[in-house]
């Protein structure tokens, strides 16, 4: 057996190898993409058309992502680890549901609204997708999934449409006044 046939039988039978594998190349990718070219592509083309043009690209580049591990059946980003971090960082949501008349549904829609929110911020629609999926072991992308993903791909590019305008803008402005 060649060394990269066993180096791929441990990742697919490690949980820690499979989440290590798929964070690192998750993060890889993260940066190269919304670091370095999705600032390059709104200072060059602006923030309009930059933005239009990378978040096609970074749409169909997760898709297809997210689609190769939803037919792996494996858990490359060991969600139920996410859940439980998820659930200590937003205690305090789940706190006020013990005050009288806060109804417990209210809440749940206030922690759902902002764990949505702050996935498209620090991660991107395919991990914000596979975090909200129900049928984990589901080969096939349901309705509800794709409904997220889009959700998620237009909350998520948006903000790194902004966020990149804003330091191309803050970057070419400091420029400006350092150098003219």
């Amino acid at each position: 057996m060649l060394i990269t046939e066993k180096i791929s039988v441990f990742v697919a039978t490690h949980k820690l190898a499979r989440a290590t594998t798929g964070w690192g190349s998750w993060f890889v990718s993260s940066w190269v993409y919304d670091d370095c070219l999705y600032p390059l592509a709104i200072a060059w083309l602006g923030p309009l058309q930059g933005g239009l043009i990378m978040a096609t690209i970074a749409m169909a580049f997760t898709f297809v992502w997210l689609k190769a591990i939803v037919a792996s059946d494996k858990d490359w980003f060991s969600m139920d680890t996410m859940h439980r971090i998820q659930r200590i960082v937003f205690w305090i949501v789940r706190a006020t549901g013990h005050i009288p008349f806060v109804r417990k549904s209210w809440v749940d829609k206030v922690e759902t609204g902002l764990t949505f929110l702050t996935f498209n911020i620090v991660f991107d629609p395919m991990i914000t997708t596979l975090y909200f999926r129900r049928d984990d072991h589901s080969r096939q992308l349901t309705q509800k999934d794709l409904h997220v993903f889009l959700g998620s791909g237009f909350v998520s590019n948006l903000y790194w449409t902004l966020r990149n305008w804003g330091l191309v803008y803050l970057l070419k402005t400091g420029w400006m006044y350092v150098f003219h």
